[in-house]
Formats: structure tokens, sequence, C-alpha cells
């Protein structure tokens, strides 16, 4: 039997460079028209690029999470990050390589560690609390990423001075801050990478500098292993692959700085969507309230238990549901690609859309509505409600992204009394490859009663 003519998914038929620029400027509004006008299938350009195949049903994104990991590369397609997670991290890496740096990364993140975190987790964000100013408008956002991020240098590297956090903060905090211009991200996926062709720039004296302290904490860890660590950094010195072979320091420095990509951002921003939209729905925080108070004593919060509070967890499902961090994930093929009722060449770009597929209304009525309650006691569609990706590339953090979500919003929501400075909902923005709440969250806080 002959093979289906290569044809492509109806799309745009702007030119590519003003299809591109539409989507620089606006990319969450950019899907949702095209979306509107062709369906859910559809084919748009990036000039110098090439054409993405937009996926938002579950039937076209499950062929996609499920195709062979050899026709469908993810590493390809990660681009935008490449520069600064570098070549040897398990989310630019595809194949073999792939598969070795997931299994070796995998048991840090098994769901049962997560309890050991949540002290951490917990005191870090009372720290932060502890600063929050009362009856004046502030960012939640930077706030909350600050708090992130000492979680990850005390989970992850397993650092408790506070002075080398706060020098390990800086230094990751000013490269990040460098690189969240849409720009940087955009011109690395076109395959120039700013860094290399421009070494002068503060982003890549900043990404030196970054460099140089983890090499340096490398070189200083390797071969003293402590059997009794759980930072996630001691576990990945001593994994080994099949071979016995231990990740070299080049590959350790890269999941690293992902683990701290991954780790901060998206959590950040998920925990700045959550309370905004708590915040806007007054019904919401009263019984999430409630709830919490089943695991309060003396006005202090059990975060060991808020993975036993099944509206809390719903309130955060359905914040990634209604506002995802990852408007969408991407393959790239490297053969021809049945997908819905298209046959598509080689070196085309297959994106499970995750913004509209959390927005049909199909899997879920009236979408625009926050319902919570659409989690409670529910089986969850992987090819419905994908904020983490899926597949075998699925979010290896899942487990501790949700869970350090739930603690953080637990002790927040315990500890003050907050309300949006302005009216809601917030507009998007997109920084760096997450999208978060314009102008950072900006909230007043009438009462903070976690210790200061």
């Amino acid at each position: 039997m002959e093979a289906a003519a290569i044809t492509y998914p109806p799309g745009p038929r702007a030119p590519a460079l003003v299809q591109t620029a539409m989507y620089v400027r606006e990319p969450v509004r950019a899907l949702e028209r095209w979306a509107a006008e062709h369906g859910d299938l559809f084919t748009i350009k990036l000039a110098s690029v090439g054409r993405f195949v937009f996926a938002a049903a579950p039937r076209e994104i499950r062929q996609i999470f499920t195709a062979d990991p050899e026709h469908v590369q993810a590493g390809r397609a990660a681009g935008q990050i490449l520069p600064i997670v570098g070549p040897q991290s398990v989310l630019t890496l595809d194949g073999q390589p792939h598969h070795r740096h997931r299994r070796m990364m995998l048991p840090p993140f098994h769901g049962e560690r997560m309890s050991a975190y949540a002290e951490v987790m917990r005191a870090a964000t009372l720290r932060a609390m502890a600063s929050w100013p009362t009856h004046a408008a502030f960012p939640l956002h930077p706030q909350l990423k600050q708090v992130a991020v000492e979680v990850l240098l005390r989970t992850v590297f397993g650092i408790t001075s506070p002075a080398r956090i706060a020098a390990f903060a800086r230094r990751f905090s000013d490269l990040m801050d460098r690189w969240s211009s849409p720009l940087l991200p955009m011109l690395a996926f076109y395959g120039v990478d700013p860094i290399e062709i421009a070494p002068w720039l503060p982003v890549a004296r900043r990404k030196r500098a970054l460099d140089r302290a983890l090499h340096a904490e490398i070189a200083a860890r390797r071969g003293r292993t402590d059997p009794d660590a759980t930072d996630i950094f001691s576990l990945l010195l001593a994994a080994r692959d099949e071979h016995g072979e231990p990740l070299s320091p080049a590959e350790l420095r890269d999941e690293l700085v992902t683990l701290m990509i991954a780790g901060h951002e998206t959590s950040a921003a998920a925990l700045a969507w959550a309370i905004e939209r708590i915040l806007t729905h007054p019904e919401v925080e009263a019984r999430l309230r409630e709830e919490l108070a089943s695991i309060t004593r003396d006005g202090v919060v059990d975060v060991t238990a808020v993975d036993k509070l099944p509206y809390l967890d719903g309130v955060v499902r359905e914040t990634l549901r209604q506002r995802p961090i990852l408007a969408f994930v991407a393959r790239r093929t490297t053969v021809p690609f049945e997908i819905g009722d298209y046959r598509v060449p080689a070196g085309t770009f297959l994106c499970p859309a995750i913004h509209l597929a959390h927005r049909r209304a199909e899997a879920y009525p009236e979408p625009d509505q926050f319902r919570p309650e659409r989690f409670v006691g529910k089986k969850l569609d992987p090819y419905a409600w994908l904020p983490f990706g899926g597949g075998g590339r699925r979010c290896l953090g899942i487990a501790f992204a949700l869970f350090e979500i739930k603690v953080i919003l637990a002790t927040v929501l315990a500890g003050s009394r907050l309300r949006l400075e302005a009216g809601a909902p917030l507009p998007r923005t997109q920084l760096g490859i997450t999208v978060a709440p314009a102008r950072g969250t900006r909230v007043i806080a009438s009462a903070i009663t976690a210790a200061r």
C-alpha cells in the first residue's frame, strides 16, 4: 500500500514573518486565535525555523506522546533553553543518552522522599513572609521565586549556610533575570546562541560566573559522598548507570542547572497564579481555608499532611489547567509522521498545546470558570491535563513540584490575609519560557500572622 501523501493541517495564510511576529508578541492569544479559526489541529510557520503543528485534542496529543521517541524527538526541539542548561541535560538529550540520564535522575524524585523536604519548604516560606509589608502593595511573584530558589538550594544542593545560599541564589537569579527577556530564548530557538556569539553580554558573564561556582562545588564533593545525605545533588553523585558509570562533571553541571530552572521558574509562576486565582474567587478561598483548618493546630499547619487534602489538590490542579506555565511542549519529527488525518514530513515540530487542551469544553465544561471541584475524586486524563508534559518526557519532578506548591500555598494562607491590588483576572506575561501573571502579582497584606 502506498504511503499517504505529505500534507499539513490547515493554518493561517499570512506570511511566515507575520505569523512569527504575532506569536512572539502574544503567544497565548495567537494560539487561541488560530485554534478558533482552524480547529484542534493546525499548522503555523515560523520564519527561518519551519512548520509547527499544534494539537489540542486528546487523540492527537496521545499520538505524539506515545510515538517512538526516535521518530519524535524532544531534545531537538529544546533550543530555547540549550544555551543555559547545556547539551547534556535531560531536557536537550534524545535517545539512549536521554534514557540513561532519566534513569539516573528518577530515584531522587520518588514521592516517598517528599515529606523529608516539607519543613525546608515551610521554613523558607516563613522567612520570606517575615519581610512582607502590611497595608502596602508589593509584587508577590519575586518573593515566591526567592522561596523556590532557597528550597532548591537546600533540597537539591544540600546547602544550609545562609551566606552560601544567598551567593548561589544571587548568581542564579542574575542569570535568569537576564535570560527572561523573550528575545534571548527566541534567538536560541532559531539556533543563534547569544552567549556563544557575544561573550561580552551580561548574560554570558553571569553564566560563566555560575558555571565556575557549580564546577567548584562538583569538584569539592566528588569522591566524598555521604550515604546518609538526602539532598538530590548527593544522590546524583552516588548514582550509577547500568555499566557502573557515574555522571561526569559536565553532565552534573547541566543537570543541576536543569533542576534549578525547571524547579524554580515553574513553581514560582504556578504559586503566583494559584494565589491570584484564589484571591479572585472568595468562595474558593473560604472553602480552602476551612479544609486547611483540619491540619492546623495553634496556627501551625502540619505541612506533611497537605497531600491528604483533596480540595487543596483540586485548587492546584485547576490552577495549572487554567493557567499552565508552559503554553505547549514540542517534539521534532525525524521521519514522516501521521497525525490525525495528515502525514507531515520529517523536520516538522509537533506541539501538544497545553493551553488549548485545557480549554476544551468537551473535557472541561465552562472552561473559563475556576472550579477546583473538577478534580476532586476524579481520574485525570493524561492527554487532557498535561501541565507537566507527557509520555516518556513527562517532568521528572512532578511529585516534588506539586508537593512544594501545596506546602508553600498552605503556609502562606495560614500565615497571612492577602488581596489583589488591581482587579482580576491579571493578564499573562511571557518570562523566558514560562507564562506568569503580569506585574508580579501585586498584592496587599492586611495581616501577616506568621512568625516574624
